[in-house]
């Protein structure tokens, strides 16, 4: 009896088949992810690119700064929420070799110098406040490798969306410029009061530069109809950076177009022949002669007078914005020797360098320096040295990145977008010194991006075939960063409402006797988060004011101000008020010690010496007080120089008019000493004759009071003859 046997396909067969069905639902899943993640890096470029720059929130004093801090927070954190809640990317193929690169190392070391100088950092808000966007930025530069540019077409939705944030903003700043024209017409003065969106003509023009870079590349990347977006954009990006006449933007697009040039002839040339750029060339000289077209017109139709002084003043060093920035620069050389290797804490150099007398009195306004107007000098004061190798050194690795992709590249695509993000990069470490990109969100997501393309296309191209991949669960990591976002946007709500509330303060109810609205308004405003406003005054400050003005209880106003001191132990204004307090009170010896500080931080502040005066004379030295004054220019417009000016001269008149013998000059005297303002013109003139107010009183008096007796011709002749006569004596 033979055995039925069940035909069966063959194991091997079995086996393919299963094979590929795997490979298949393999495959199926990678489309399925990269089609996600290729969305998710759309929405990206959209919200940080496009939207964030754009972001305004009217009520802020700052409008553009906080709320685009808030975007970018959210940013952050919608996009590891998505991440986490995803459970196909728990589980992702990490490049571990990609994070253990010198530009991952050097950002990440960044963030950890940040974090440590919050420890040695006066201001514990504001370090803390740097900490949490330098987080934020770290977390975008490791989503943008990881999520983002390893995507098909990520290279061309960049470019696309710096071409569409490029040609709305300049639409922005078209309008704000007929305005302008409107109200001032053609010139300097409708130029001046451009600001796109970011707060500043200068940071709009460096942000103009960047799509300006990407629009050409535009140009040369998209394919017919395509170009004409592009085209527009940078038309419209050069004719306003021309306009605004951004110098440290000028200098930078010249510079970096140099070397642009110089890397062409001795590394592109070989491999991109110059007949090849012959397109291109016809295009940008296009672009540069209408923008160059418009700025003629607008200028030669304004001031010319006014636009010859500007361009005299801009190669001059003590002229113009460069005498006050070079000033900054130079008071911060003390601040980095203070700590050179971890700084004085990120985002303190506002509140060291008022310890190195550099607040000014302007129209009886106390000016207080919020930037050093050059990055360098910021990293370097705030973070040390680490922190400039760190944040500083990243972006010239970059830029060597740049240059040998450039080189060694054989994709010419490659070659010319590398191109454009070395002119790039070379642009910005041009103008952060003369500027401050870093403090700007909008600038941090833009470099940050550029140098995450730069590296990424420079690992790939160096990338060894041996390379070992891992396996890593990253539902953890999204968790943490979730966490940290959140913060970030509690603090970045906070700042906002503080900027809201302060607003009020300096534009609702600063002249107005409504203190307990000011005080609460303040108290609203004062959190973990935010402990002075935008000024750079302590909050606790204003809320200690508002409280003396109230008649509080003398103790509590002085708990306050010092809790203002523990934030801002060299603020002037906070010192001012102490000692006031104690003054009123006639307790000279603990005012003393205030006004010594005042004195001690800002020897030449006109307030502070003013208020030092004051206090000699009360305490009993006129003398040393009087020998202060007269330092001072007799021309000073200052209340408080007046008025200590007709109390000294007025007491010089009355001792002189004791021993006077003539009725008539006495009389005169009388007069001048209660119409007092003649008294300091009076002075005004001796100072310029170069003789003692004393004899100048006389001559004046003399003159006056006997020109019946005198010609006016003899009047120099006769004057000595007759002061002899009265037995003046000086």
């Amino acid at each position: 009896m033979s055995k039925k046997y069940k035909l069966t396909k063959p194991p091997v067969l079995n086996n393919i088949k299963t094979v590929n069905k795997e490979k298949n639902i393999k495959t199926n899943n990678i489309n399925e992810k990269s089609k996600f993640v290729f969305n998710i890096s759309h929405f990206f470029f959209l919200i940080s690119i496009v939207i964030i720059p754009n972001l305004y929130y009217k009520l802020a004093l700052d409008k553009h700064l906080e709320i685009r801090y808030l975007g970018l927070a959210l940013f952050v954190a919608l996009i590891a929420f998505v991440f986490l809640i995803n459970k196909k990317n728990n589980k992702s193929s990490i490049d571990v070799n990609l994070y253990k690169s010198p530009v991952v190392l050097l950002l990440t070391f960044y963030f950890l110098v940040v974090v440590v100088s919050y420890f040695v950092a006066i201001s514990k808000s504001e370090a803390l406040y740097e900490i949490l966007k330098t987080g934020l930025y770290l977390i975008l530069f490791i989503y943008l490798l990881q999520f983002i540019i390893p995507v098909e077409k990520s290279e061309e939705a960049l470019v696309s969306a710096f071409v569409v944030l490029g040609l709305i903003i300049s639409f922005i700043g078209i309008f704000q410029l007929s305005d302008a024209i409107k109200e001032h017409g053609f010139g300097l003065k409708a130029a001046y009061s451009v600001l796109g969106n970011f707060a500043h003509k200068n940071l709009f023009s460096q942000v103009l530069y960047i799509t300006f870079a990407f629009s050409l590349y535009g140009i040369y990347y998209f394919a017919d109809k395509r170009k004409l977006l592009p085209f527009i954009t940078a038309i419209l990006n050069v004719t306003i950076i021309l306009l605004l006449m951004t110098r440290s933007v000028w200098v930078a697009m010249f510079l970096s177009g140099i070397l642009v040039i110089l890397v062409y002839f001795f590394i592109l040339r070989k491999h991109i022949p110059f007949k090849k750029l012959k397109k291109p060339l016809i295009n940008l000289s296009v672009i540069f002669g209408l923008s160059f077209l418009v700025f003629l017109l607008f200028y030669v139709s304004g001031d010319k007078q006014e636009i010859k002084q500007h361009i005299a003043e801009t190669t001059q060093a003590n002229k113009g914005n460069a005498v006050h920035r070079i000033a900054l620069w130079k008071k911060s050389i003390p601040i980095v020797k203070s700590n050179p290797i971890i700084g004085v804490g990120a985002g303190n150099w506002k509140v060291e360098i008022l310890k190195y007398d550099v607040t000014k009195n302007q129209k009886q306004k106390m000016i207080v320096p919020r930037r050093t107007h050059n990055d360098y000098i910021t990293v370097v004061s705030e973070t040390g040295f680490l922190g400039l190798i760190a944040f500083f050194g990243t972006i010239f690795l970059a830029l060597i990145q740049c240059f040998k992709l450039i080189r060694d590249s054989e994709n010419e695509n490659d070659k010319i977008f590398s191109l454009t993000l070395f002119f790039i990069i070379s642009g910005y470490l041009i103008y952060s010194f003369f500027d401050f990109p870093k403090e700007r969100i909008e600038t941090q997501i833009f470099i940050h991006t550029i140098i995450a393309f730069a590296f990424f296309k420079f690992y790939k191209l160096k990338k060894s075939e041996n390379t070992k991949i891992v396996t890593k669960k990253l539902k953890p990591v999204f968790a943490f960063i979730v966490i940290f976002a959140f913060i970030a946007t509690i603090s970045a709500i906070a700042r906002i409402k503080a900027e809201v509330n302060i607003n009020q303060v300096y534009g609702k109810y600063r002249n107005t006797n409504k203190f307990q609205k000011i005080y609460d308004l303040c108290d609203e405003a004062n959190s973990v988060f935010v402990k002075l406003t935008p000024f750079n005054i302590p909050i606790v400050s204003i809320q200690a004011k508002s409280m003396a003005l109230m008649k509080k209880d003398k103790q509590e106003i002085l708990a306050m101000y010092d809790l203002a001191l523990k934030e801002m132990p060299y603020h002037i204004s906070t010192l001012l008020d102490i000692y006031k307090i104690y003054m009123q009170d006639k307790e000279y010896d603990k005012a003393e010690v205030y006004i010594n500080k005042a004195i001690e931080y800002a020897p030449s502040n006109i307030l502070v010496q003013l208020e030092y005066i004051i206090f000699l004379k009360l305490k009993g030295d006129k003398e040393k007080a009087w020998e202060l004054l007269q330092k001072y220019d007799p021309k000073t417009k200052n209340a408080t120089y007046k008025a200590l000016m007709i109390e000294f001269l007025g007491q010089r008149l009355v001792d002189e008019s004791k021993n006077l013998k003539s009725k008539r000059l006495l009389s005169y005297f009388s007069k001048t000493l209660e119409a007092k303002d003649p008294l300091i013109q009076i002075y005004i003139d001796a100072v310029s004759n170069n003789v003692s107010f004393e004899k100048q009183l006389y001559y004046q008096a003399i003159k006056e009071v006997l020109a019946d007796k005198i010609q006016e011709n003899d009047f120099n002749n006769e004057i000595d003859s007759i002061i002899k006569f009265y037995d003046i004596k000086f």
